[in-house]
């Protein structure tokens, strides 16, 4: 059971970053097992995700990733609106938590090695040198030395943030390297050879993969054509599909998006 998110954050941090909807893949992922299900609704437009997991026997397997987003997502409810922008917040925190426990799990530091804190404590000296400088340069003929000073020190204290900022965030360690890099070669075998819904919809290729004869059982409602004659277009009725199931995860990804002007989800997952 993968934690979608967690990958999308593996991937970010390899410098390849992946379609940005982990946590609508991580919805359609429960989806798929039969955790959820979801009710599309043409009029009033909307979709709606219902939790089942209740019903579901004991052996039932929910991985942790699975259990935050159940209680993110419905809380007490059993029903929510996925309109957009609705679960912002859940996603949110769900990225902070994913954040939190690939630390835990020894994928990414946030804390540098020893090296790093040296080779930032020369670059902190180096660049309050720089300021104390630029600030005499910009004070040249200022009457007192005070002045210099003014205008030196605010420059080399935020000199330093930026720079301690750009040496201390998160980095892959060679347990999350091989992490990453399995993530990655799956995203590849997704492309060439095709993979589950969930997959596709967090790796950006929804739209490449061909959409079956039949609608998914867990979503009701979902406009599909189906073949009234055996002469009849596949290729249109195909296509019609394949933008169906499109909209769809568009939809889930919009419920989890942040609103304009809203704060940024913590690693990613504000794009579409």
């Amino acid at each position: 059971m993968p934690d979608r998110i967690r990958d999308e954050l593996l991937a970010e941090l390899a410098g390849r970053p992946l379609d940005g909807r982990a946590v609508a893949a991580q919805l359609v992922d429960v989806a798929e097992r039969g955790l959820v299900t979801l009710r599309w609704h043409e009029r009033p437009a909307g979709l709606w995700a219902v939790d089942v997991s209740h019903a579901r026997g004991p052996a039932t397997r929910i991985g942790a990733a699975d259990a935050a987003l159940l209680g993110e997502l419905f809380g007490p409810e059993r029903e929510v609106s996925l309109h957009r922008h609705a679960a912002a917040g859940a996603a949110r925190r769900l990225y902070l938590r994913a954040r939190r426990s690939g630390e835990t799990a020894g994928l990414w530091q946030t804390v540098p090695p020893a090296w790093d804190q040296l080779r930032s404590t020369l670059a902190t000296l180096v660049v309050a040198v720089t300021g104390v400088v630029a600030g005499a340069a910009l004070a040249e003929g200022a009457a007192t030395a005070a002045t210099a000073a003014a205008i030196g020190v605010p420059t080399a204290a935020g000199l330093y943030l930026v720079v301690r900022h750009l040496l201390t965030g998160p980095r892959l360690t060679a347990q999350g390297r091989a992490a990453a890099a399995e993530v990655l070669d799956r995203a590849e075998r997704c492309r060439a050879h095709g993979g589950s819904l969930a997959d596709h919809v967090a790796f950006g290729t929804v739209r490449h993969r061909p959409a079956g004869a039949h609608p998914p059982p867990w979503v009701d409602g979902l406009p599909w054509c189906e073949p009234s004659t055996p002469q009849q277009d596949t290729a249109k009725r195909d296509t019609a599909n394949c933008r169906a199931i499109g909209a769809m995860a568009d939809r889930i990804a919009a419920a989890f998006r942040p609103a304009p002007r809203s704060p940024d989800i913590a690693g990613g997952g504000g794009g579409s």
